[in-house]
């Protein structure tokens, strides 16, 4: 079970949803769990590393512009350029986080083979379907459609 979930949380690195800090998987991943070779698995924790580091420095700044947000509507006078300069930054970020994804996406089908990334994906979402936190709000029974979860855009209090 130990090494079911620690699996899971290295393949929850996969899910950009990129606003999750800097929390890397637990290393030693189980590779028999996708069937991957010892240089697969070396190459994975450093794809999983890096795209964790992005996706933590694109939330970060995100946060930051949100909370720059919040602090231009609490006050009554709007400064109305600098509103729309901060959502342009967010607009921006967001196609990065975006990028991101896609280009993670890519990399993940140069280390894998298809069998191996079947495998990965149904992994994942045997995992999400199992774990309240990451279903998306949608029930045990978990799903497919990606809900907002990172709350990355929200500022923290």
């Amino acid at each position: 079970m130990k090494r079911l979930q620690v699996g899971c949380l290295l393949m929850l690195g996969l899910l950009l949803a990129s606003h999750i800090p800097a929390q890397q998987h637990a290393p030693g991943f189980p590779p028999q769990l996708i069937g991957i070779t010892a240089k697969q698995q070396k190459a994975l924790e450093a794809f999983f590393a890096n795209a964790g580091q992005q996706r933590h420095e694109v939330g970060s700044r995100l946060r930051d512009l949100y909370r720059q947000l919040e602090a231009q509507y609490d006050s009554y006078d709007l400064d109305l350029q600098q509103l729309h300069n901060i959502q342009k930054q967010i607009a921006i970020q967001q196609e990065r986080l975006l990028a991101l994804h896609l280009d993670n996406e890519i990399k993940l089908r140069t280390l894998l083979n298809a069998e191996q990334f079947a495998r990965l994906r149904a992994q994942m979402k045997s995992w999400r379907q199992r774990s309240p936190h990451h279903n998306h709000g949608q029930g045990p029974e978990g799903g497919d459609r990606p809900g907002r979860d990172d709350h990355a855009h929200e500022p923290k209090n």
